[in-house]
């Protein structure tokens, strides 16, 4: 569930760093939806591996929705410096 909840969370973050941010908007919507998704799953899994995963009763962490954000928006900010850096 925080695995799907972070790829939902890194979606939304791709697209409002698409809408907001000029260097997002050279890469390309559909690379930077690609870029949030990854990172949102991937600041999930790594929430989940460092014990910030669900509670007991399966409800949703907090701490593993604010990791998924904060990992979406640093991938989001390394894929676009390497595009600058070496074209897209």
């Amino acid at each position: 569930m925080n695995t799907l909840i972070g790829i939902i969370a890194g979606t939304v973050i791709g697209w409002i760093a698409y809408r907001s941010y000029q260097g997002c908007r050279d890469m390309g919507l559909r690379t930077t939806l690609i870029v949030g998704l990854a990172g949102g799953a991937l600041g999930a899994q790594l929430s989940s591996t460092f014990g910030a995963g669900p509670s007991p009763d399966g409800s949703l962490s907090v701490a593993s929705v604010i990791t998924s954000i904060v990992i979406a928006g640093v991938c989001l900010v390394v894929a676009d410096k390497v595009a600058a850096r070496y074209g897209t």
